[in-house]
């Protein structure tokens, strides 16, 4: 092993999450300590959090993201976990989130724990990211009047539509992904732009490149290898929540554009009952429908089980 290995691999076993939580922890306080992967994380958990806890309460966040980039922010959680004294620490009042990512096809050694949490999709915008949103946004973000119910549908309907389309296109490229992290490849994921590869056109969606598969081999900087992709795409579609599996980021970069596009042309696509109540461009980031969204099941059981028991202990 070279020297450049060693000291990769000594700076990977150090816990500095677990020196950033120590330095903020205060024993049998009303305070939820809640490890988490990055910012955007923060965004909507924080609502969900504080829809939660009662009167009096508070939470503080200890980000991977905000520590040195030696290893990846899931792996350092895990550590972290993975060197906690369970017998000193209450384990409801110290949580942990984490993305699925692609987790179930690959070794990614996941604690199982009550005070562990783990996305149902990709990440937690796939669990948010909905037609029932999209709805709201239209109202909301893209200042089009009050839908009536049968016009929700309609446009429950018209979201579900496109959004087959993109999840056909792009379970393929999740297959790439897969094959990647497999091989243990570092493909730049976030220089894979949906606009680039996606345009919307009146509300519909197609691929903007001729070759999906080279284009996201060079945006990702990684090179094309002689592989059957067939087998990892046939792996990721038979998986019970394939739907899920496209990676967050992804998928709300589609609804933004989506959003957009309506937002754009409802004239031209002949939503003759959208109506629009300013001329404002709509405000489509992560902070703009964090209050709108609704907590996952999934979570919301996952404190039950964790942070209720915390809370009802230190009342």
């Amino acid at each position: 092993m070279e020297m450049k290995d060693k000291i990769a691999e000594a700076r990977s076993k150090v816990d500095e999450l677990g020196h950033v939580f120590k330095s903020k922890y205060k024993r049998n306080k009303k305070i939820i300590y809640i490890f988490a992967e990055g910012k955007d994380d923060i965004i909507f958990y924080t609502s969900f959090i504080e829809n939660y806890l009662p009167e009096g309460w508070d939470y503080d966040f200890i980000l991977a993201s905000e520590t040195a980039k030696n290893i990846g922010c899931k792996t350092k959680i895990i550590n972290s976990y993975n060197n906690f004294n369970w017998k000193i620490f209450n384990k409801n009042q110290i949580i942990f989130l984490l993305d699925r990512d692609l987790s179930d096809f690959l070794d990614d050694c996941i604690p199982k724990s009550t005070n562990v949490y783990v996305t149902d999709g990709y990440s937690i915008e796939n669990s948010i990211i909905s037609s029932k949103l999209f709805c709201r946004a239209l109202h909301d973000l893209c200042d089009f009047s009050h839908l009536s119910c049968d016009e929700r549908d309609i446009m429950s309907q018209f979201f579900e539509k496109q959004f087959k389309i993109f999840y056909d296109e792009m379970i393929q490229i999740m297959a790439w992904i897969l094959y990647w992290r497999q091989k243990g490849y570092r493909p730049l994921l976030n220089s894979i732009k949906i606009k680039d590869l996606f345009k919307v056109e009146k509300g519909e969606i197609s691929l903007a490149v001729k070759d999906k598969e080279r284009h996201i081999h060079l945006n990702a900087k990684v090179k094309k290898d002689d592989v059957d992709i067939e087998s990892y795409f046939k792996k990721l579609k038979k998986h019970k929540n394939s739907r899920l599996l496209i990676r967050g980021k992804y998928v709300f970069q589609f609804f933004e554009m989506l959003c957009r596009s309506v937002h754009k042309d409802y004239k031209e696509m002949n939503l003759n009952f959208l109506e629009k109540t300013s001329r404002r461009d709509p405000k489509l980031e992560f902070t703009d429908i964090a209050h709108m969204v609704q907590m996952p099941v999934s979570f919301k059981m996952f404190l039950n089980n964790s942070v209720k028991k915390y809370v009802s202990q230190t009342i």
